[in-house]
């Protein structure tokens, strides 16, 4: 399928390319226009397992991707492709990959500082590649938001993975997202992996199972907090990484118990007290007062000093929305901080920093039980724990039926409309007059 110039939707498709043997065969294509692609599905697969493909591939577009799968076998794919895109936006997408050479998941190319970039809660799964394998990549991109993606990467024989690449990003937020690598010991296996990285903040992310959990290379100005990087052989490499900020990560089971820093100058790796510094699996301190802090400083490498390390692995604080008795399994939702989650369960929940977050919402919908309408607030978090109760009011209706021709209903005073002698009005729970004349 492919398009130029025009405005298109795509939805609840199924294509299949199969046994290609040229090169860029695509089945999504589109260039300078719109395109909103849901709930579709594509399938490819080469007979030589060389040629490189891809599932969308989408060129100066507003491009909007909601509940695609994209499955793969032994094939060079590029799952979504996106170059010089005003607006790219791929939420809730699924890419499975086996076999072939190399697997891209996501890769996002050039947006600028007036475009948005929105990459959210999709799941990518790579196994057998041979060459490289990449979960997602994002290059020359700002404002970016990464966040609750899922990355699976296993195989004994790829000599690349990296399941978070960033390349020329600036001022954006990589949140929430776990990336779980391909094992230890492949010497080029890294979870995130930067260049030129500013001004952008990485937080509450999990990295499992990488050779090196974090490379930082010639980057500056960003902040790490609440991260946990468990299971690598090097836990932390910096390159020429300066003014960057480390605090309340956890650096668990590395292997090598020296850090890769050189040529970086001016990081910290703590915040003022009472927040602390990270976890250090490493750390043999004591904490003779109790507080949760070392008493002595961990020399993190050469000049750099964590002086406030935490005694145990840090817990992510969450924000928790409990949903009202009697929902009964309604759906129901919350945005906070810019991110939306619904559920049927009694709970949603959101790993938060420590700071102050605005414009939150509560909404509830399709419940017959509830009114549907919306309460914003904000919250502030200290290290204390809050709780905050949120009225919902209960539906009640006030009904009626009459075999009468020429009959007002009043309810407290007001006057009701009427439909062939019914009336239907829904209120709040409480005491009414209803007078008919």
């Amino acid at each position: 399928i492919s398009s130029e110039a025009s405005s298109v939707s795509l939805s609840n498709n199924k294509i299949s390319l199969i046994n290609t043997e040229q090169d860029s065969n695509g089945a999504v294509q589109t260039t300078y226009g719109t395109m909103n692609a849901s709930n579709n599905t594509i399938f490819y697969s080469s007979s030589t397992g060389t040629n490189m493909g891809f599932g969308f591939n989408t060129q100066e577009t507003n491009f909007t991707a909601y509940g695609n799968d994209i499955i793969s076998q032994n094939s060079d794919l590029m799952g979504f492709l996106a170059t010089g895109n005003n607006r790219t936006d791929i939420t809730h997408n699924t890419v499975n990959m086996q076999g072939g050479t190399g697997q891209f998941g996501m890769e996002v190319t050039s947006v600028g500082t007036n475009g948005k970039l929105v990459l959210t809660q999709n799941k990518i799964v790579q196994s057998s590649a041979s060459t490289e394998m990449a979960g997602i990549g994002i290059r020359g991109v700002d404002n970016a938001l990464v966040s609750e993606n899922a990355v699976t990467q296993s195989s004994a024989t790829t000599t690349l993975a990296l399941g978070l690449a960033l390349d020329g990003v600036k001022n954006s937020s990589i949140y929430g997202n776990t990336l779980s690598g391909a094992g230890i010991s492949l010497t080029f296996n890294v979870g995130i992996s930067t260049q030129d990285l500013q001004n952008s903040t990485v937080s509450n992310n999990t990295i499992f199972n990488y050779n090196s959990s974090l490379n930082l290379t010639s980057s500056s100005n960003d902040t790490f907090v609440g991260n946990y990087f468990n299971n690598s052989y090097t836990a932390l490499s910096l390159n020429n990484a300066n003014y960057s900020v480390f605090y309340h990560n956890d650096f668990m089971n590395y292997r090598d118990s020296n850090f890769n820093i050189s040529s970086s100058s001016h990081d910290q790796f703590n915040a003022a007290l009472p927040v602390g510094g990270n976890y250090w699996q490493s750390y043999r301190g004591n904490d003779g007062n109790g507080d949760g802090i070392g008493d002595s400083p961990f020399t993190v490498n050469g000049s750099f000093v964590d002086h406030y390390p935490l005694m145990k692995p840090w817990t992510r604080p969450q924000a928790v929305f409990l949903a009202p008795s009697g929902i009964n399994g309604t759906t129901w939702k919350v945005t906070f901080n810019g991110q939306t989650k619904q559920s049927t369960g009694d709970t949603i929940a959101f790993n938060i920093l420590n700071g102050t977050y605005q414009s939150y919402k509560f909404e509830y919908y399709n419940s017959s039980l509830y009114y549907t309408n919306t309460l914003n607030g904000s919250l502030s978090y200290n290290g204390s724990g809050i709780s905050l109760n949120v009225p919902y009011l209960h539906y009640s209706y006030i009904t009626g039926k009459l075999n009468l021709t020429n009959f007002t209903v009043y309810i407290n005073g007001k006057l009701i409309a009427t439909t062939n002698g019914a009336f239907n009005l829904t209120v709040t729970a409480g005491n009414y007059t209803v007078v008919i004349e």
